[in-house]
């Protein structure tokens, strides 16, 4: 029997597609042709890919139930690692960048599976300690990328078939993080954690190992992020991820994922950051309207879309209760 088509759930499940849609009418409206050009279309997804990156690992995280405050100087650290190691060729700074991420998710992890800290405070202890190293591997100063690692320009750069490489290896992030979590085994674990971690592990799953292994997808993702922009940069930024955290946070919830966990879409995320991309671009377009906009427009969609979980929240509760 098919399933009566319901306008309300269309809109709660593609809501987030549905304001980016609205918002890239009203920057079409304001900014005519020049917002669809191709070029500004592929320049706009490109900006916010390695911030996209980051973002598909934290909505793994806050769907089950925990959070990471310390991507952005995941980023920063990979930044400054990969510059730090340019000199040794380009194999080198990308082996050494993604080894230093995936070692500091690792931390993360072993805090909140291991130790089981909460993981706020975990990730904002490592958050604030990572950004410290960054600052520390050139003294808070950039480190330009070494000529001896010429082919590292093309990670943040280069083009395939005229497609930003950062565009092509964000979406090969999400489409993999998609099907992990509605097709695997360890994507139904990663729900069931976040609904409720006791019902959890009295159905077998292995929750410490679960969200040890999110920690160093985060990280994975966070600092490949990281190496692309200093990549793109030409050279490691200790200021690399700043914001990261936040804006990470915003682009999920935005996306649809509820910040207690247990419900939410990868592909939301993607949408979330997209829709920060929007505005962005929206704003530079405009050219005589203040940058300092972009946030405080981005602060209202966040609290919006807060604000109609809670309501739906509520109206769940109502119902279930009657």
């Amino acid at each position: 029997m098919k399933k009566k088509w319901s306008g309300k759930n269309f809109f709660a499940k593609n809501g987030s597609w549905i304001a980016l849609l609205l918002l890239a009418l009203i920057s079409t409206i304001l900014n005519g042709k020049n917002f669809l050009s191709v070029s500004n279309l592929l320049n706009l997804v490109r900006q916010v890919s390695m911030l996209g990156l980051a973002a598909i690992g934290v909505n793994f995280i806050i769907i089950a139930g925990c959070k990471d405050l310390s991507v952005g100087g995941i980023a920063a650290v990979c930044s400054m690692m990969a510059a730090f190691l340019s000199p040794y060729g380009t194999a080198a700074a990308v082996a050494g960048g993604i080894l230093t991420a995936l070692l500091l998710g690792a931390l993360n992890g072993f805090l909140v599976a291991v130790l089981k800290i909460l993981p706020f405070i975990a990730t904002l202890g490592t958050m604030i300690a990572y950004n410290g190293i960054a600052l520390l591997i050139h003294d808070g100063k950039s480190l330009a990328i070494s000529e001896n690692s010429a082919g590292f320009a093309f990670l943040g750069r280069g083009l395939i078939l005229n497609i930003p490489f950062p565009i092509l290896v964000f979406a090969a992030a999400a489409g993999t993080a998609v099907f992990v979590a509605e097709h695997t085994r360890y994507g139904r674990a990663v729900y069931a954690i976040g609904g409720n971690e006791e019902s959890a592990v009295m159905m077998g799953i292995q929750v410490a190992r679960t969200k040890m292994l999110l920690y160093i997808f985060s990280g994975l993702l966070a600092g490949f992020g990281g190496i692309m922009m200093a990549s793109r940069l030409n050279a490691g930024i200790p200021f690399t991820g700043t914001g990261w955290d936040m804006y990470t946070i915003a682009a999920v919830v935005m996306g649809g994922t509820l910040i207690r966990g247990g419900e939410g879409k990868i592909s939301g995320a993607a949408a979330g950051i997209l829709i920060w991309g929007v505005i962005q671009n929206m704003i530079n377009m405009m050219g005589d309207v203040s940058t300092y906009w972009q946030q405080i427009i981005m602060g209202f969609i966040l609290l919006s879309a807060v604000i109609i979980q809670n309501i739906a929240e509520r109206r769940r509760e109502v119902i279930s209760e009657g």
